[in-house]
């Protein structure tokens, strides 16, 4: 049965996407590509140009030629530590072996793949060369293929189970986040593709939810620990997303309350 913590935090993991002008958003989603639900999943568009836009979930310039700027994001609600990791004797070491593997990552993608899979950059438009976005995931070296199957490895022996995994893998959103209480989840926690929101948790006890959506100037009380990475799905993905934004979001319209008798609800 989900606990009143969990519940209030999928409420501000909404109203966060939709404070950053998600405006489809939805709890309870089964995204195309994975079996698993996601707490929160929403879906932004808008125009192109100008200033990047303000909000935080955006990191990146569109390119010129594009028109209109698409979004899917995920978050994930953890309200206790338990919850996320798995209580292994050996995790200190297994945190400290993902870190070590997540340098080779790092190393491997920002010297020898650019320098020797220069057809790996997907849009070569930025003036500043950390904007750009590269498909490392398809890069031929057999040494970097084993260094990402060692790293998602490890992820699922930390966290028990591979929903992130194979979310971040998959590419099913181009925003991943897990959202916890302060204090609860440290940066380095989190899995691979993943960033992290930590709410203050006193305002999830003292704040009224719908105040998180009714008043927009009201500061939500969240903040972000570790970005997410860029991920790039398919347009196609981008819409089966939305598509399941959309379903997901009507599911509990047509559901009779259990204080309605059957009479009631035809003449309704």
């Amino acid at each position: 049965m989900e606990s009143n913590g969990h519940r209030r935090l999928k409420l501000l993991a909404a109203a966060f996407l939709r404070r950053n002008g998600f405006r489809a958003v939805a709890p309870e989603t089964r995204l195309p590509g994975s079996r698993a639900l996601v707490d929160i999943a929403g879906y932004y568009e808008g125009h192109a140009g100008g200033e990047p836009s303000s909000a935080p979930l955006f990191t990146w310039k569109p390119a010129a030629r594009e028109k209109r700027v698409r979004c899917t994001a995920v978050i994930e609600c953890k309200f206790v530590r338990s919850d996320f990791l798995r209580e292994r004797h050996d995790l200190p070491v297994l945190l400290a072996k993902r870190d070590a593997l997540e340098v080779r990552r790092r190393e491997f993608e920002r010297g020898h793949l650019r320098e020797r899979e220069p057809e790996l950059q997907q849009s070569g438009s930025f003036l500043f060369e950390e904007m750009e976005s590269w498909d490392f995931g398809n890069s031929r070296s057999t040494v970097y293929q084993r260094v990402l199957r060692e790293l998602a490895d490890v992820s699922k022996r930390i966290h028990g189970h591979s929903k992130f995994s194979t979310l971040a893998h998959r590419r099913l959103a181009d925003r991943l986040y897990v959202i916890a209480p302060a204090s609860t989840l440290a940066p380095r926690d989190v899995p691979l593709g993943w960033g992290l929101l930590c709410a203050d948790p006193r305002a999830l006890e003292r704040d009224d939810a719908r105040d998180w959506f009714e008043d927009a100037e009201r500061p939500l009380p969240v903040t972000i620990h570790k970005r997410a990475p860029i991920v790039t799905p398919t347009e196609w993905q981008r819409q089966r997303t939305l598509r399941a934004i959309a379903f997901a979001a009507s599911r509990d319209l047509w559901k009779v309350p259990p204080e309605m008798t059957r009479a009631q609800a035809e003449a309704s």
